[in-house]
């Protein structure tokens, strides 16, 4: 089966937050992992939104509250219904437009991942190695990057090389991901592999689009990015 990355539409929505309390307060959720169930009931920000704008179903939260998402209330209960384990938490968010208070949105944070589905005989990584240049002073002043493609086996192999090159200038990071094609599930979330946000079936992608949901786009997960946006990109096929 063929998967998409929902992607928000490239609209300036958000003017500024209003904060609840200090950044580094551990009740605030901008402080809790993105990766893990909170056990508490969380401190969330307010987000003032520009005047004029329509408000979306879906859009990225910004600011300290990345890299969560907003949804809306249609949105949330569409997604659930969709899942038959709860792999997203959704917590209530007041949004701010011309002074109003706005209620019936939501704010994520993922629980449980799908890294598992990821297909690596088609799959392939980028393999940064940064070094490091100094001057004469000894002085870090700038760094040379190497870029090499690289195929994984399987995920034990990617992690053992990821945690080999962590504090040592190499990242890992898919350029071509593909998913299994025995995968079946509609929503899949990636954890140890480092693809963001929310990945959905081609068949749950149709039914978001006729249930007339605002403010989604959809890249298809196996095009890089440099691909998709750009003057030339892909995206430009598809969306105005």
């Amino acid at each position: 089966m063929k998967y998409y990355q929902m992607m928000k539409s490239p609209k300036d929505l958000i003017k500024n937050y209003i904060e609840k309390c200090h950044v580094n307060d551990p009740m605030f959720i901008g402080k809790h992992d993105n990766r893990s169930k909170v056990g508490f009931e969380p401190i969330i920000s307010d987000i003032i939104l520009n005047e004029g704008e329509r408000i979306p179903d879906f859009f990225s939260a910004g600011g300290m509250l990345s890299p969560r998402l907003i949804v809306s209330s249609r949105l949330k209960s569409f997604l659930e219904k969709c899942c038959e384990s709860a792999c997203i938490e959704f917590f209530p968010i007041t949004l701010i437009q011309s002074k109003e208070k706005v209620e019936g949105y939501w704010i994520t944070n993922f629980i449980s991942f799908s890294d598992d589905s990821l297909d690596f005989d088609r799959t392939t990584f980028y393999v940064d190695t940064d070094t490091p240049i100094k001057n004469k002073y000894g002085v870090y002043v700038d760094r040379t990057r190497n870029t090499e493609l690289r195929k994984f086996n399987n995920l034990s192999e990617f992690l053992k090389v990821k945690k080999e090159g962590w504090g040592n200038g190499v990242s890992v990071y898919p350029k071509r991901p593909f998913v299994k094609e025995s995968e079946k599930r509609p929503i899949l979330l990636f954890d140890k592999v480092p693809i963001l946000g929310i990945i959905v079936s081609e068949d749950l992608k149709k039914e978001i689009e006729e249930n007339g949901f605002q403010g989604i786009e959809f890249k298809p997960l196996e095009i890089p990015d440099e691909e998709w946006y750009g003057p030339n990109g892909l995206r430009k096929q598809f969306y105005k």
